[in-house]
């Protein structure tokens, strides 16, 4: 800024007396007509300023000799131009001849702007002082003068959420008192403690002024925030689906305050809830197209890993330090990835696509299975609950997602490592889109609700844990921040891993598909979905849901509250696993394949399907898988608490020793409807003997259906048949069956709420309960929030579950007069099992083949019925075979190369000898 001083004439040199001394005064105009204009001015460092001299009026600029008394103050130049160098004054004089002129410049600096009208606390997204024109700055120098003509800039200082942003007219000028006036600012988050910056830039250097705190008020009902969780007890959920009613009523939950829903950048969107029913959304995440992905060496270090890899080559880039390429199967055209077989009706690669001559394959559900989300969604519905899958995006694809983490310098252990997820951080091969990745650094990168306040949240991975079966044997636990675990170390090719009343779970079919070559389907897709979601909603293995509490008087069907080392809980879960009285996604025993449906209430005989379209209404077909049809299975949690009659309803007594009644063969399950079960008889020789789940079962194995204190080990999958006896406890499931809840209030559990994600501090003070590894036998308390050791396609084939069992055609004793049969008795008995076009007995694995005890002592194929279709004529030793004298059938079991069951029953004459029956029967 310049100002104007008063113009002086110079005057001649005055002779001055003062006292008895005699001295020349000296002035400052010196010469009448020789003037220096601007006169007195004022201005701002770091700027120049030029100063004119005339004479008798006439310009004489370039004439004079211009001098500054302080040239660190001022520089001048020859013709005038002074730069400003720092604050204070200099004497700026002009000389021509005998005259001269001069003047005093003042060089100043701008000060920090003030807020002349501080904000005050407002509306969120209403204008900061609306009602009194607005925020004002007002620029000084340090002399104390207005500064006009400047531009200042508002920004946000203090940002409580660090979400808040600033809208309006953010650059404003300085008017003639130094004033810059802001009428429209506005903020869009609430918050506690937010200061605007105004800062300005003149000539003298930024200066910059920080507001008052003042802070940005919710607007409308404090429920619909995200500080109100239904679960919390303050804002009312009628439906008790931990979401609460204004969140429902409004659609979302309101991020910012504003009282408005009306973005995904500023709220969660709800779209679709109703506060009269349960809601659960999942946002669902998925691997991107690639190809295969396993680190290599050599050609056979990929064609070994499995059939699905038949073809492939060690050909790809590099993507481990440790291994040189990966696997690579070449293409030209989408029909060459397509057609990849590695056995006839192989469709495994029916999804994948060329791209830059490698097929590449992806783990999108609306490809692999798009049918399976919208089955789920079914169930759900047809049990009074909206469950909304919010379809995410496409990650970048990594081999491996694991639990750990990237880096974590409060817990190494938590770390992610070459020797479990085959990718770290270290080795340049962890993160995104490279080998091995963080579920939660994906979630982060993704999730619509980072705040985890309503949904849950879940990626289609290839591998979940670790890549390989060396890896997953030297994978330790995963912990959490605090050191306390989190889930049990993986196992290779796990399906999936969950939260257990918690939001975050993992489907991961790498194996299954890419490995064993086995394809997705609803059944399996939906199966494993299903399954996972489960654990979120606080389902186990073998039933039931472990409540939160603070006193008995909370819990029902007489259990009480047990302190545990995660909390206060009212006992009821249960992970026994494999039960055949459990019918449920939630038993191994049914997650890939479903639970099989009977062509009647009481038979044996599957409803056969060849497609979904073949099924009635909520059921879907389980194949074909290599040579036989598929069976229709539905996807569901369990509906009834089985059995319904027999010595001890609701539980299957494995034992009958020491007061315990055992199984009870005439009830049955008393389902009363056509599902399908399997299990281990007494003879423990049946790996998957199919029985109905409503009329007599043959637990013994006997034949006669008639026995009432059977012991037999029902789900002897993961122990050796006969060690183990326990109570197999039926459950109901869904919450308006059985009166038990979801644990649908994640938001207010320690790994699930607004600070989950591995919140440590909260730990010791946790809602939920934590679940051991899923498949072990004995229910093992430990705080671990994740399931561990999920179900894997090895898992389920050595269970004989990873397909449904099928039906065949038996004849006891071919060519005979009668089916005559002398149990435990000399001799031998022949059983003929017939082949046809959907059944191929060279698929038949012969040592598996049990004859009521007995194992095969020889097989010869051959056509026995004379229908052109190879048939297995099988012989037993009679004295091996264990038959009540009671029994009218008697039924052949085993498996298919491939692991799949099946069964078959004929009638037959227990006899106490052969010696009065036709013994050569051929």
């Amino acid at each position: 800024m310049i100002r104007e001083a008063r113009m002086r004439t110079c005057r001649s040199l005055k002779l001055v007396f003062s006292l008895s001394l005699l001295y020349a005064a000296p002035s400052f105009c010196f010469a009448d007509g020789l003037m220096i204009s601007p006169a007195s001015p004022m201005q701002l460092r770091n700027s120049t300023l030029q100063f004119t001299a005339t004479l008798n009026k006439k310009d004489v600029t370039g004439k004079v000799q211009w001098r500054s008394s302080n040239p660190t103050v001022a520089s001048i130049t020859a013709g005038g131009l002074a730069t400003l160098l720092a604050p204070g004054t200099t004497s700026i004089t002009a000389v021509r001849g005998s005259a001269q002129a001069a003047t005093t410049l003042s060089v100043t600096t701008a000060v920090n702007p003030i807020f002349s009208a501080s904000p005050v606390d407002t509306n969120v997204s209403a204008v900061i002082n609306g009602n009194s024109g607005g925020v004002k700055v007002q620029m000084r120098d340090n002399l104390g003068d207005s500064l006009t003509g400047q531009s200042v800039t508002i920004a946000i200082g203090a940002n409580p959420p660090g979400t808040g942003s600033l809208s309006g007219t953010l650059t404003q000028i300085t008017d003639s008192t130094g004033t810059a006036f802001f009428s429209d600012l506005a903020i869009d988050w609430l918050g506690t403690g937010y200061t605007l910056v105004a800062t300005a830039t003149p000539s003298s250097g930024t200066v910059t002024g920080t507001s008052v705190a003042f802070n940005e008020l919710r607007v409308g009902d404090v429920c619909l925030g995200p500080d109100t969780p239904a679960c919390g007890g303050t804002c009312v959920d009628a439906d008790g689906d931990g979401l609460n009613d204004a969140w429902e009523t409004a659609g979302g939950v309101d991020l910012n305050g504003d009282g408005a829903i009306t973005d995904s950048t500023h709220d969660v969107l709800l779209t679709g809830a109703d506060p009269n029913k349960p809601d659960i959304f999942v946002q669902y995440d998925w691997m991107d197209y690639a190809p295969p992905g396993n680190a290599c060496s050599v050609t056979t270090d990929c064609t070994g890993l499995g059939l699905g890899h038949k073809g492939e080559t060690c050909t790809g880039p590099q993507l481990i330090p440790t291994a040189p390429a990966s696997c690579r199967y070449s293409c030209n055209v989408d029909s060459d990835c397509t057609s990849r077989s590695a056995f006839p009706g192989d469709s495994s690669h029916a999804e994948e696509k060329c791209v830059a001559n490698s097929c590449v394959h992806t783990h999108d559900p609306s490809v692999t299975a798009p049918n399976a989300l919208q089955a789920v969604v079914d169930q759900f519905a047809a049990h009074g609950i909206n469950l909304h899958p919010i379809r995410g995006k496409a990650q970048p694809h990594s081999t491996v997602v694991s639990l750990r983490l990237l880096s974590d310098p409060a817990n190494p252990n938590n770390v992610m490592e070459d020797r479990c997820e085959g990718g770290s951080l270290a080795s340049g091969d962890a993160g995104s889109g490279k080998y091995a990745e963080s579920f939660y650094d994906l979630k982060a990168n993704s999730s619509l609700d980072k705040l985890d306040i309503a949904y849950h949240y879940t990626i289609f991975s290839h591998y979940s844990g670790c890549d390989s079966t060396p890896d997953c044997l030297r994978c330790p636990e995963s912990y959490n921040p605090n050191g306390t675990g989190k889930a049990d170390p993986p196992v290779p090719g796990q399906s999936g891993v969950a939260e257990i009343s918690g939001n975050d779970f993992i489907v991961s079919f790498g194996n299954r598909v890419s490995d064993v070559a086995l394809p997705e389907n609803t059944l399996v897709e939906g199966g494993t979905f299903m399954h996972e979601l489960g654990h979120n909603l606080g389902l186990h293995h073998g039933g039931g849901i472990d409540e939160p509490c603070q006193d008995d008087s909370q819990c029902r069907n007489g259990s009480s509250c047990t302190q545990t080392s995660v909390g206060k809980f009212c006992l009821r879960s249960d992970d026994i696993n494999w039960k055949p009285n459990y019918l449920t996604v939630m038993n191994y025993r049914f997650q890939f394949a479903g639970i099989g449906q009977a062509l009647a209430v009481g038979s044996t005989a599957p409803l056969s399907c060849s497609t979904d379209t073949d099924c009635p209404s909520g059921n879907y077909c389980s194949g074909p898988p290599l040579v036989n049809p598929g069976t229709c299975s539905r996807l569901d949690y369990s509906s009834q608490t089985l059995p319904t009659g027999g010595n001890t309803p609701g539980v299957l007594d494995e034992s009958n020793t020491n007061g315990h009644p055992g199984l009870y063969e005439p009830a049955g399950l008393g389902s009363g409807t056509t599902d399908l079960t399997s299990f281990f008889d007494s003879q423990c020789d049946v790996p998957a003997s199919v029985a109905p789940t409503d009329g007599p079962v043959d637990w013994s194995g006997n034949g006669d259906f008639l026995d009432t204190n059977v012991a037999a080990d029902l789900n002897a999958v993961d122990h050796t048949c006969g060690t183990v006896f326990a109570r197999l406890t039926g459950a109901t499931d869904w919450p308006e069956l059985s009166g038990l809840n979801f644990t649908y209030g994640f938001q207010c559990t320690p790994f699930g709420g607004p600070t989950g994600d591995g919140a440590a501090q909260q730990i010791s003070n946790s809602t939920q309960f934590l679940q051991a590894r899923g498949s072990r036998r004995t229910p093992k308390r430990r705080a671990w929030n994740f399931t561990g050791g999920e179900l894997s396609p090895q898992m389920a084939m050595n269970a004989h579950v990873l397909f449904p069992g099928h039906s065949v055609k038996v004849m006891i004793r071919p060519g005979c007069s009668s089916p005559a049969v002398a149990p435990g008795q000399p001799g031998s008995v022949q059983v003929a099992l017939f082949g046809d076009k959907t059944f191929d007995v060279n698929q038949v694995d012969v040592a598996s083949l049990r004859f009521h005890g007995a194992t095969a002592l020889n097989t010869v194929i051959g056509d026995v019925d004379g229908d052109g279709q190879p048939d297995l004529l099988v012989t037993f030793d009679m004295a091996k075979v264990k038959l009540s004298t009671a029994a009218a059938k008697a039924r052949l079991t085993g498996w298919l190369k491939n692991s799949q069951a099946f069964f078959g029953e004929d009638n037959i004459q227990v006899v106490p000898s052969l010696n009065m029956q036709d013994t050569n029967c051929r």
